[in-house]
């Protein structure tokens, strides 16, 4: 298996055949099971040879940093593909080493992390904008079926509030909410929030645990919120902890904490334009500057999730993401599969582990589709619903990166989301494309997609079962679609 060959186009599909395939069509489901060069491979060097440059493997399991060695495990989660088959690969290389018994350890350690990139707090458009529908209630429900913890982050009014922001006279009078400072980023601590409710306990324990504050004044600031401390329903409209003018933490009603990270900029200043068509090369400040949607929606709001939880202190952590190589060239070099992380420092040491940078795509939807054996059935991960309208890979439904087939796609799917984009774009006097939307879609032709499946992308409640059986599953029309999307 060591001669599989690494594609990394921009435009086309992946790589959907398996080494030596003789067929000039892309294999089936069952073509794709029964092939043994289709299995995925475990990391190159794993867990203590080399690489294929000849460095040393030295990610978890190596005898530099072995499984025990890591406090927690932080996969960041978007619910597709490359994040089901990096938490496959971190138990499959657990397994490799050390069993069952290493496995249940590592995935008690484990946490998902999901980045809202439309915020909390709605969009112009409605709860969400940028982001699929379906998105945040499918991770829930992928996580609570696995039995893994999942945290969100996120920046306050998203992306939308980020594009928006102006003052002065360069202020839109259609958006009068916009803001004029960049916002502020939140996370939510409790690990687990998909129970929708917890006791007062330990709502106050959590609080105590991540302030340091005395229970008699959380009490009393609680009480003074309105907070019913003898209600297992309380009912809260805001309750706030302020330790310092730039550190804040509230209870929510369903029971949830969300807490502030990091300082909040008070200097107004303007953006109005779309984020720049530019690869993230090493995710370096002037990178992210210019592709800001990435940088200030997702990287920046995880960082400050790890950062300022002050359960990190002290802490050894891992933390996984699923960038394969074959996604793009910036993406592609191997000494980016294991580093430290952006967040490492004196008090807590962090890494970044990238186990599915040497996967291909057929690979990781061998693994999509044979997942685990639950109850003695051999079973695989229903995916999101945006493979079975076409899209190849799982990024926001407005991305700035999307081909004209998936623009064509997008408007076919709910046109009022495509036209409020171009209105944007109007308003703001600025295109995403080098020409505005309605016309870089023109003459396009949307993926071919099912009444339900567009139901499906569009709902914001996720109805259908995580789990679907081995034998018949349903290999998505846009397992090998076009590759377009963050690089």
């Amino acid at each position: 298996m060591a001669g599989k060959k690494r594609t990394s186009k921009r435009k086309g599909g992946f790589q959907c055949k398996p080494p030596g395939w003789k067929k000039s069509q892309n294999p089936t489901w069952a073509e794709l099971l029964a092939d043994d060069r289709a299995i995925p491979r475990l990391p190159p060097g794993f867990p203590n040879g080399v690489q294929e440059d000849g460095s040393p493997y030295q990610g978890p399991g190596s005898s530099e940093h072995p499984f025990d060695s890591f406090d927690v495990f932080e996969l960041y989660f978007s619910g597709g593909k490359d994040s089901f088959a990096s938490f496959w690969m971190l138990l499959a290389c657990a397994y490799a080493v050390g069993g069952s018994r290493l496995v249940e350890s590592v995935r008690a350690r484990t946490r998902f992390s999901h980045q809202l990139v439309d915020g909390r707090e709605g969009t112009s458009f409605g709860p969400t904008l940028w982001d699929w529908p379906i998105t945040e209630d499918y991770c829930v429900a992928a996580a609570r079926r696995l039995g893994v913890p999942l945290v969100f982050s996120w920046r306050k009014r998203g992306i939308e509030g980020e594009l928006l922001k102006a003052t002065g006279s360069a202020r839109l009078p259609e958006y009068p909410w916009a803001p004029e400072t960049t916002q502020p980023m939140y996370f939510e601590p409790l690990l687990r929030p998909h129970e929708k409710r917890c006791g007062t306990k330990e709502v106050l324990a959590i609080i105590q645990d991540l302030r340091k504050w005395d229970e008699t004044g959380l009490r009393s600031v609680l009480k003074g919120s309105g907070f019913n401390e003898d209600a297992r329903d309380y009912e809260i409209a805001r309750a706030t902890f302020q330790e310092n003018e730039q550190d804040r933490c509230s209870v929510h009603p369903d029971g949830r904490l969300i807490c502030c990270g990091g300082a909040v900029s008070t200097e107004p200043n303007t953006r109005l334009k779309w984020p720049a068509i530019a690869s993230m090369g090493s995710e370096d400040p002037k990178a992210m500057s210019k592709r800001w949607c990435t940088g200030w929606s997702k990287i920046y709001p995880s960082r400050k999730a790890i950062t300022s939880d002050p359960r990190n202190d002290g802490k050894k952590i891992c933390t996984i993401s699923g960038e394969r190589a074959e996604e793009s060239p910036s993406r592609a070099p191997i000494g980016k599969r294991w580093r430290p992380d952006a967040t490492y420092a004196q008090k807590r040491e962090v890494w970044r582990w990238r186990p599915v940078h040497h996967l291909l795509n057929y690979e990781v939807w061998r693994i999509m589709g044979d997942f685990q054996i639950y109850k003695g059935e051999r079973m695989g991960i229903n995916p999101h619903p945006c493979y079975d309208v076409g899209f190849g890979r799982c990024s926001c439904c407005i991305c700035i990166f999307g081909l004209e087939r998936q623009w064509a796609t997008l408007k076919a799917l709910d046109p009022a989301r495509f036209d409020h984009v171009v209105e944007q774009e109007r308003l703001i006097g600025h295109t995403i494309k080098k020409v505005p939307m309605d016309q870089y879609v023109k003459g396009a032709k949307p993926y071919p997609f099912e009444p339900w499946d567009q139901l499906r992308v569009m709902s914001y409640e996720w109805g259908d079962p995580v789990f679907t059986p081995t034998e018949k599953y349903p290999l998505p029309s846009g397992w090998c679609s076009e590759n377009a999307g963050p690089t």
